[in-house]
């Protein structure tokens, strides 16, 4: 509870005593000067899914991805490796001072998907190096 009051910037944080105070501010002191990093979520997907619900599962786990944007992903690629590849293959174009302006590629076809889209994701895919090697082409 510290680390998440603590991370949405809440100024209050209510305890019951002062001894809980002290174990409230020693964990924020810990989070901040030692471990800042956040603890990883896991997503548990409920047993009885069907494939296409499997899928759509899968690609809502991508950066800016919600269950609408996800099932119009599955429904034009089909499965979570074409959503991939066509990550991959959407090109972020550039204007002439090189600030991103668009994109090319499969996902200009579909509606919601902008440069920043692609660009946060084919981070999280592919790394930072790729989308490095790929501007630069």
């Amino acid at each position: 509870l510290a680390v998440v009051s603590y991370k949405l910037h809440i100024a209050v944080i209510p305890t019951r005593n002062l001894e809980d105070t002290a174990i409230v501010i020693e964990r924020i002191a810990f989070r901040e000067q030692i471990k800042d990093d956040m603890p990883i979520l896991s997503r548990k997907a409920p047993k009885m899914m069907s494939e296409d619900d499997r899928r759509i599962f899968i690609i809502e786990g991508l950066v800016d991805i919600g269950p609408k944007k996800a099932k119009q992903l599955i429904d034009k690629f089909c499965t979570p490796e074409e959503v991939f590849i066509a990550i991959k293959n959407t090109e972020i174009i550039y204007t002439r001072t090189n600030n991103p302006k668009g994109i090319k590629g499969p996902l200009d076809q579909l509606t919601g998907f902008g440069w920043k889209f692609v660009e946060k994701n084919k981070i999280i895919i592919f790394g930072e190096k790729f989308l490095e090697e790929n501007k630069n082409n």
